[in-house]
């Protein structure tokens, strides 16, 4: 199925239903190409196509009026104007539309008109044959659809196509995973009639790609030396017995003058015993909102490493958050001037975790192939899984990104700001996989409820030569262009700190 036009004319009953035409994909007759009109019910299987469509004929239609007012989404490239023609795709001369496919669901109720083709029902499913037999209905496709056509379609409102996304919408937002009944995900638009994209899906956990090495549970190594009731029945209770640590960020301002000998030759020659030196466990208890980061963990950029399936320190130990889940509501909404964003129902305390960022895991080589295809000027939802790379002297072709465009979780939806109000933070189950692991979201401040949740795109974990002597990231001179010849990018943020241009 290419592309779909809608009309609004009468059936069987005098009022007004809405359909859509179909453009069918096929090695088709030059100017033959099948046609079909549907009804939404036989469009809910690919409301993503339907739903696109939408929203290119909201940028292309006059204003409608005023409490039917609509924007275009700014998390999708539009699709062509449905008064120009694209190519379609070769593929057979007759085409099925099956589940893994877009999907169009037979419906007994309503008498499907096609053009060019015969439409027959089998398994289910409609299927698509080329005929020019006499009983039916031919149309020249170079010329159609008409240009009355399309602009009786941008005049035309689509007030079922609306409600039908959105409560598709809603239902996915339901089934996504938490820690807590009461953790769910809404969606509010007060904006206009838009819905966040229905042809992103939302994921649990992420997706590894072709070429992804996770190190495999036989890798994984626990605390033994730990146990469930240590710690007034809360687990790890010493840094120094607690395995997990021990590549955790050494805290030295705990060092006294013997210690930090053997800790500056230990970090020169990588011998001795790394236990012997004070660390943090990454989280504290806090009475109401349960587990928050340290302020050790929250002011540095130190990787968290957490307890796993192989420790003996229980399900209740301390030093387990992030694996269980996000355990806060969330709300995606439309933003009145950079699309969709994300908030908290609640409110957050500093140093409470949100959620994860999930996507497909995919290699460097795939990233550079996707970020190729879909050109300059695109929006870009890839994170490098890079916070080992210089540490472990790992090359660049060798790491892998999170590709949160087309699946991933809520926190796809945060935006910018050069002035955040929550930070990133590597979480590791397994001290020995330097390339796959979590990235987490904590409130770097308290955060009170329905405030936009935002990050700073460009965060370092470190201080480099970007930052000022403030540790502020320079502004971009808006007439610079990068090696490869990329300009920087406009910010939005809106906040007192804002660099204005962004190298993203």
């Amino acid at each position: 199925m290419d592309r779909l036009k809608r009309k609004s004319e009468p059936l069987v009953h005098p009022r007004q239903i809405e359909e859509y035409l179909v453009e069918w994909k096929g090695l088709w007759t030059s100017g033959h190409i099948p046609h079909s009109w549907h009804t939404l019910e036989e469009l809910e299987h690919c409301l993503n196509i339907v739903q696109a469509y939408l929203q290119k004929l909201i940028t292309t239609s006059p204003p409608p009026p005023p409490k039917f007012k609509r924007k275009s989404s700014e998390d999708h490239t539009p699709r062509p104007s449905p008064s120009y023609r694209t190519n379609t795709s070769p593929s057979s001369a007759s085409e099925s539309i099956h589940p893994e496919d877009h999907h169009v669901r037979v419906a007994r109720s309503h008498d499907v008109k096609c053009y060019n083709a015969i439409l027959t029902a089998k398994d289910g499913w409609f299927e698509v044959t080329e005929s020019s037999a006499a009983n039916v209905p031919q149309i020249d496709s170079t010329a159609f659809p008409t240009t009355k056509m399309v602009e009786e379609a941008k005049v035309t409102r689509f007030t079922s196509a609306t409600n039908k996304i959105r409560r598709e919408l809603i239902d996915r937002l339901k089934r996504i995973r938490s820690s807590k009944e009461d953790a769910e995900v809404t969606m509010a638009n007060t904006v206009d009639q838009d819905s966040p994209p229905l042809g992103f899906k939302f994921v649990d956990e992420s997706i590894l790609r072709e070429g992804v090495i996770k190190l495999d549970d036989d890798t994984l190594e626990g605390c033994h030396k730990c146990r469930p009731d240590m710690g007034q029945n809360i687990g790890c209770e010493y840094t120094r017995w607690c395995a997990c640590l021990e590549y955790a960020r050494v805290d030295e301002e705990r060092l006294d003058e013997r210690t930090l000998a053997l800790y500056l030759q230990w970090k020169e020659t990588d011998e001795g015993d790394p236990y012997q030196f004070p660390k943090r466990f990454p989280y504290r208890i806090d009475k109401t909102h349960g587990l928050l980061l340290n302020g050790f963990y929250l002011d540095s950029r130190h990787t968290i490493y957490e307890c796993n399936d192989r420790c003996r320190c229980g399900p209740r130990c301390k030093n387990r958050n992030v694996q269980w889940g996000r355990s806060v509501p969330l709300q995606i909404f439309k933003t009145k001037e950079r699309g969709w964003g994300l908030r908290c129902p609640v409110d957050l305390r500093r140093g409470q975790f949100i959620d994860t960022y999930r996507g497909e895991i995919i290699t460097s080589l795939e990233a550079d192939r996707r970020e190729k295809e879909a050109g300059f000027g695109k929006d870009s939802y890839l994170y490098s899984l890079d916070k080992f790379r210089e540490e472990k002297d790992l090359q660049e072709h060798d790491m892998f990104l999170v590709d949160g465009q087309f699946m991933g979780g809520p926190t796809r939806f945060i935006n910018h700001s050069c002035e955040p109000n929550c930070r990133q933070y590597a979480v590791s189950y397994n001290k020995h996989d330097f390339r796959v692991y979590d990235i987490a979201f904590f409130a770097c401040q308290d955060i009170p409820k329905n405030t936009e949740l935002t990050f700073d795109y460009m965060d370092k974990d470190e201080e480099d030569e970007d930052e000022d002597q403030h540790g502020s990231q320079r502004q971009a001179n808006p007439n610079d262009v990068s090696e490869g010849g990329i300009k920087p990018v406009k910010c939005r943020c809106g906040s007192k700190k804002c660099r204005k241009w962004l190298w993203m």
